[in-house]
């Protein structure tokens, strides 16, 4: 009956939560690639298991069948929200009712969320947190006049971070403990750090760090596992201080052993479990940044100096300007950020992807710098004369009943800082409608509910268009992931490289510019040097896009997706006639008809293919697919592959060479059988004096 019907009519379920992050620990990396090849279409993320169990019940309704999830709160956050809802409804389905968060019913102290979800259409009723409203978003929101989620802008790559997980209290210490040590050697002071937590910028009125942490960076242990050449420091230089950490720390790390980030911290006990190196190298000589609560019921950007350690409970943003202050620390920033921020429990989470990645800037900043710097002298002004933590401070301004002068002149310049940023944006005719209004997040002196709405609206119509600025500018992936100015991927772009680029090789080792010759393909010897490429530096490879209306020309489309091209062309085939599989290369890339001109590129393209081992000949028209897995390629044919394609001179982050180096040989997913490969082909090349190495960077010697 049910298949006669064409799927079930509807579903009642409470599925499993489990963060993203658990998934391949707890149940096996060939299971989150099952969830993530058969039921998400190939997207990956960090997604709660949640999703899943929403793609797979959507699949199995008839066209008008529907079903009612309770759900973790975050399915409308974040990669669970890209990999679920944003995908659901960009294929015929639409969400008629839905409550986006409310406390759980039993006795566990969390926040889940109801949601309605219809495959086909659906006209009205629409009801969100049982109110009436015209549609509703997959971030269970209220549809706008301007529809679609923001998008992460190339312009604002680069600028936010994560704070580091030390993962492991033993790194911690009183500051007792280390004045201690410093006193007992002064090169200690070498590895000892303030620690900057969240509860610190909320709770403390100087919003100064409480403890301190101890940080070997990324070096290695001692010098006899130290790699060759080797002249920097290392923890055991510290014996002090790494004597606390083995006996407090290695511990607990060696008895985890799930999988292999749990065995790569173990290896490494005296080291971050995340230490975020990208973020110290853009902090590096600053004077000043912003730090912001990672959690926290109130908006509050505070300017730390350098010399600390950031925890991961707070995120840094890398701007020093007041008028960057005046701008982000506003209520109009502050409302796209708890649009588009997650949340933890009931409690906003500003999450950098989400809350500043996508947040467009206004083209002018002048006239915010003074009020910037006013509005934050008198905020710390009140704490520091209060005594009170930053979270007091503003449970006074949201209080109405309170009227203290300076509380009321720490309003009146919020008033003015909005203002100042609107007219900044360009938008003169908005009235903000400042005063005491009811919330989600409870009663607050804030902009009213319709200025709300309408700021979203325009900065979400604003994100759009510098958004399709961007990509017409090549700043963005195939995928639409923002390249970051250092990436150099995109060889049309003409934004500045402020750091060093990223990109593998020279113009040179571009696939053979397309020429009428008769010269066939010579099959690439077992064990030689590909000429290569460059190679994507994204962390998360891209898989090849669906065919989209009007294709990408082909010589914009970046040669490594034209590579992954090639490899699925091939794959399963058996021998081809060499014109038959460019026929199917260009099917794969989306082409309905194969032109002189693609013809022509992807002639060029196979003599790449061909050296990289992606593709076999036989004789001057026979062809099949090559390799099939990272196993076939021998590891001093992985390591010939480095000295080829990276440059003298630049530095690489070695987490970045991984997916790069795949990307160039034609693989789209990277699943540890690809990994692990590569990493022991670095290990080898840092061995054989090929690559240099310090903690994870590493560059090309010779």
């Amino acid at each position: 009956m049910m298949l006669d019907r064409g799927g079930f009519d509807a579903f009642v379920c409470n599925p499993p939560f489990m963060g993203g992050q658990k998934i391949t620990g707890n149940l096996g990396v060939d299971y989150q690639n099952f969830l993530v090849e058969n039921l998400a279409r190939g997207k990956r993320g960090s997604a709660d298991l949640c999703s899943y169990f929403f793609l797979r019940a959507a699949s199995l309704l008839r066209k008008g069948g529907q079903f009612g999830f309770l759900a973790t709160n975050t399915i409308a956050q974040g990669d669970t929200r890209e990999v679920g809802l944003d995908q659901l409804t960009a294929n015929d389905c639409v969400i008629p009712r839905a409550v986006p968060s409310r406390p759980w019913p039993g006795t566990a102290s969390l926040e889940v969320a109801h949601v309605w979800l219809r495959r086909g259409q659906w006209t009205s009723p629409f009801l969100l947190d049982e109110k009436s409203v015209p549609g509703i978003t997959p971030f269970l929101t209220e549809t706008g006049t301007v529809s679609g989620p923001p998008h992460r802008l190339a312009a604002n790559a680069g600028k936010s971070f994560q704070g580091s997980n030390v993962l492991g209290m033993g790194f911690v210490l009183k500051p007792d403990e280390a004045m201690h040590l410093i006193e007992r050697c002064h090169r200690n002071r070498d590895v000892l750090f303030p620690y900057l937590n969240g509860e610190d910028l909320n709770s403390r009125p100087d919003q100064s760090p409480s403890r301190w942490v101890i940080n070997f960076s990324n070096w290695p242990l001692d010098r006899d596992s130290s790699p060759d050449h080797y002249e920097g420091p290392v923890a055991a230089d510290y014996p002090d201080c790494l004597a606390i950490v083995e006996e407090k720390v290695k511990p607990e790390r060696i008895s985890k052993n799930k999988n292999p980030t749990d065995r790569d911290r173990a290896k490494h006990w005296w080291r971050y479990g995340r230490h975020t190196p990208a973020l110290y190298q853009a902090i590096a000589g600053m004077e000043r940044f912003l730090i912001h609560p990672l959690t926290s019921k109130h908006h509050t950007l505070v300017f730390i100096g350098s010399g600390i350690v950031a925890s991961h409970m707070t995120v840094v943003l890398i701007f020093k300007a007041w008028s960057e202050y005046c701008l982000l620390q506003s209520e109009i920033h502050w409302k796209w950020a708890l649009e588009y921020g997650n949340k933890l429990e009931n409690r906003p989470q500003y999450t950098p992807s989400d809350c500043l990645e996508t947040f467009p800037f206004p083209a002018r900043m002048q006239g915010l710098g003074r009020v910037g710097e006013a509005h934050y002298q008198s905020r710390q002004n009140v704490m520091l004369s209060r005594q009170e933590g930053v979270t007091s401070t503003y449970n006074r301004l949201h209080a109405p009943e309170e009227s203290a002068s300076d509380i009321q002149r720490l309003r009146d310049l919020h008033v003015e800082m909005d203002q100042a940023v609107a007219a900044a944006y360009g938008w003169p005719d908005l009235d903000l409608g400042h005063g005491f209004h009811e919330t989600k997040q409870g009663n607050r002196f804030t902009i009213s509910e319709s200025a709300r709405r309408e700021v979203l609206s325009r900065l979400l119509k604003l994100n759009h268009e510098r958004y399709a600025e961007e990509v017409k500018q090549g700043l963005h992936d195939k995928k639409g992931k923002a390249i970051p100015a250092a990436s150099g991927r995109c060889r049309k772009s003409k934004a500045s490289m402020s750091t060093p680029s990223l990109k593998f090789g020279d113009d040179e080792d571009d696939p053979d510019t397309p020429v009428d010759t008769d010269e066939e393909p010579t099959p690439t010897r077992k064990g030689t040097s590909p000429k290569a490429t460059r190679a994507d530096r994204q962390v998360q490879p891209t898989p090849i896009p669906e065919s989209p209306a009007r294709p990408t020309p082909i010589d914009e489309i970046d040669t490594d997706d034209i590579m992954a091209a090639f490899r699925q062309a091939a794959r399963g085939k058996g021998w081809l006639d060499r014109d038959e599989l460019l026929k199917e290369v260009s099917l794969v890339l989306g082409y309905q008809r194969f032109g002189p001109k693609i013809d022509e590129s992807l002639r060029g393209h196979l003599r790449a293919a061909i050296r990289r081992r992606i593709i076999e000949t036989d004789g001057p028209n026979l062809v099949h697919g090559g390799t099939v897995s990272m196993a076939d390629y021998e590891p001093d044919e992985l390591v010939e592959v480095f000295r080829s394609v990276m440059r003298r001179g630049t530095t690489y982050d070695r987490e970045e060479v991984i997916p790069a180096l795949a990307r160039h040989l034609g693989f789209v997913r990277l699943t540890d059988s690809i990994r692990e490969p590569i990493r022991k082909a670095i290990t080898r090349a840092i061995q054989q004096g090929i690559l240099g190495y310090e903690g994870d960077v590493i560059w090309r010697e010779q």
